[in-house]
């Protein structure tokens, strides 16, 4: 619980400041979903107090499967940024913007 919430804090601030990047945010929902997933072990398995279904088991299970959502969001996010950061000189000059859009003289072009 401290974790997330001193993980959840950091995060607010960064962003706040305006120095929350794909690569904090990626780490982040990592630190979360790996608390989540040791969490969900020890309290749903063996002789966990959610062993049994009701709310507490309920609740752990959708903090699992949130939080791994938001952790591979995050990851495709950063993946996807890193791969347009690799677009090469020669796509640009090509008339590609790097986001998929044309130039404005390929657009003239194609008119």
């Amino acid at each position: 619980g401290a974790i997330g919430l001193i993980v959840s804090f950091f995060m607010t601030v960064f962003s706040y400041l305006g120095r929350d990047s794909a690569l904090v945010t990626t780490i982040s929902g990592f630190v979360i979903a790996a608390n989540y997933i040791i969490s969900t072990g020890l309290l749903c398995f063996g002789n966990g107090p959610a062993t049994y279904v009701g709310n507490q088991y309920v609740w752990t299970w959708t903090g699992f499967f949130l939080s791994c959502s938001v952790f591979l969001n995050s990851l495709k996010a950063l993946l996807s940024e890193r791969g347009e950061a690799r677009a090469s000189p020669a796509d640009v000059s090509a008339g590609e913007t790097g986001n998929g859009d044309m130039s404005l003289e390929n657009r003239e072009h194609y008119l």
